[in-house]
């Protein structure tokens, strides 16, 4: 998937303010995570569709997070499926804030929701995972994020 409107990799259009990108290794970006980024942002940050697509899953509903497993169940995110046939994923988000509904289509840079402290996290971030749907045992599969200028 092809991000649009990078002036840089610390530059996004999934939040409207500059950020940082995390370097991890840490579950949530291996196997079918792969290729997942974490951009560090400020609790309250809005995020934004980072391309045209149709929302298929809103959870806003968790206000807990830590830096341990435990808390992986407790994850604010929502989901785009794109016309190309990948979906994205915007994660840590706060709770209650999303902006969009199930069915919903969307437009590169809409606001879709606030960051906030949700599941398995250490410090305020945005995860990202852009996947497409397999038939194997996870169901899914990481996919590289790209950007353009």
């Amino acid at each position: 998937m092809v991000l649009r409107g990078l002036k840089d990799l610390g530059i996004h259009t999934v939040c409207r303010f500059h950020m940082k990108l995390k370097e991890t290794d840490i579950p949530s970006h291996e196997g079918p995570f792969k290729g997942a980024i974490d951009f560090l942002v400020a609790l309250g940050t809005p995020v934004l569709a980072s391309r045209d697509g149709m929302i298929v899953d809103v959870i806003d509903a968790h206000d807990k997070f830590g830096p341990t497993e435990e808390y992986k169940e407790d994850l604010n995110y929502i989901t785009l499926l794109h016309e190309n046939g990948e979906y994205s994923q915007l994660a840590h988000l706060a709770r209650g804030s999303a902006m969009v509904s199930l069915g919903e289509d969307v437009k590169v840079g809409q606001e879709i929701g606030i960051s906030g402290n949700s599941g398995w996290m250490t410090e305020p971030q945005i995860h990202m995972l852009v996947f497409r749907l397999e038939a194997d045992e996870h169901g899914f599969k990481g996919l590289e994020i790209r950007f353009e200028e």
